[in-house]
């Protein structure tokens, strides 16, 4: 039996013997080219039934195929953030392991990634790694990023890699920095950087400076600004906290814990999209400890922050919301641009 016993491989030595059989029949009457020819069918039916093959026809690379070779890998390069999301979206481990591909090959934006994905994951340690990589080359979320991480145990390198983020161009990294400016003292510095981060169009710093905003005691600067984060981006949990806090100011225990319960849902959730909102301990800590600070700058709204407290089960989702009538979200105060201004006297 012949090795390739295809249906082919069969048809064509059939039609080759019966040729070499015609030729044979005729050997008093056939000419030299015809004992060539013998000899050529003769080799091909060998090299049928022995299963050999011709060598493959070698491609040549014309300049038109090289052409289009060079223009797949121009759209493979510039499209790569789209694809590469994609497969992040579509399977979180495939595409951290393209970011790690990548920043293997040198990308540092990719090893800044390569953080996020092992941040959302909970791996810290990896993620800080990652971080400290792309944060020595320059990349300004990384460094702000690896300042929330290390600012529990260092807070000199938190404040430094503020300052870098924020100088590298980082509108996350300055609001950040006007929440560290603002707790070591220097409160006009804050509010100012902070108000420049907001207007740059980070929502997460617009959130950051409603805070600041919140504990100079200037609530209505604060409702406006924690209003407009949270509906330019609805699913950051920084923004919804600090609507929270805003209407505990404003004696709202019921807007407040709504807010705050939103808020604990959202940072719950994982976060494909947007700004990450990072923070080094856990979201319940976060909302206590800011609570009890209002309770000390708000002494007038003391039994307001201890009813909020003592309904933790509800913000922290562990027991539905006392039932009451839906209610909108408070309205903005005016600007002081958009008050009315008193008429000048007459002369």
């Amino acid at each position: 039996m012949y090795r390739d016993d295809s249906e082919a491989a069969w048809a064509r030595v059939r039609q080759l013997e019966a040729e070499l059989a015609r030729l044979r029949a005729g050997a008093g009457e056939h000419d030299q080219a015809d004992d060539k020819r013998i000899g050529e069918l003769e080799a091909q039916i060998e090299e049928l039934r022995s299963g050999a093959r011709p060598a493959p026809r070698r491609r040549v690379l014309t300049w038109g195929r090289l052409i289009g070779v060079l223009i797949a890998l121009v759209l493979l390069v510039v499209l790569k953030p789209f694809w590469v999301g994609l497969v992040e979206i579509t399977s979180p481990a495939a595409g951290e392991a393209l970011y790690r591909f990548f920043c293997g090959l040198g990308s540092t934006q990719d090893c800044f990634y390569k953080g996020v994905m092992a941040h959302r994951r909970g791996d810290l340690a990896a993620a800080e790694a990652a971080y400290v990589e792309a944060c020595t080359d320059d990349n300004a979320d990384a460094c702000n990023n690896l300042a929330s991480l290390v600012k529990k145990r260092d807070a000199a390198e938190h404040r430094r890699l503020k300052e870098k983020a924020c100088g590298l161009g980082s509108a996350l990294g300055c609001g950040d920095l006007a929440v560290a400016l603002d707790e070591a003292g220097e409160r006009e510095q804050a509010l100012k950087l902070g108000r420049e981060a907001c207007d740059k169009g980070s929502h997460l710093s617009c959130a950051n400076l409603a805070w600041i905003l919140l504990r100079a005691r200037r609530i209505d600067e604060a409702l406006n600004t924690a209003l407009e984060a949270s509906k330019a981006d609805p699913e950051q949990p920084a923004a919804h906290l600090s609507l929270g806090l805003v209407l505990v100011t404003r004696a709202d225990p019921e807007g407040a814990v709504a807010a705050l319960r939103r808020t604990v849902a959202l940072s719950r959730a994982p976060r494909t999209n947007g700004e990450l909102w990072t923070h080094d301990e856990p979201i319940e800590g976060i909302i206590r400890g800011r609570l009890e600070e209002l309770g000390l700058i708000y002494t007038e709204r003391a039994d307001t922050i201890h009813k909020v407290l003592n309904r933790r089960p509800e913000w922290m989702g562990e027991v539905p919301l006392r039932d009451r009538p839906p209610q909108p979200l408070p309205a903005a105060p005016p600007r002081d641009a958009d008050r009315p201004r008193p008429l000048a006297p007459l002369r």
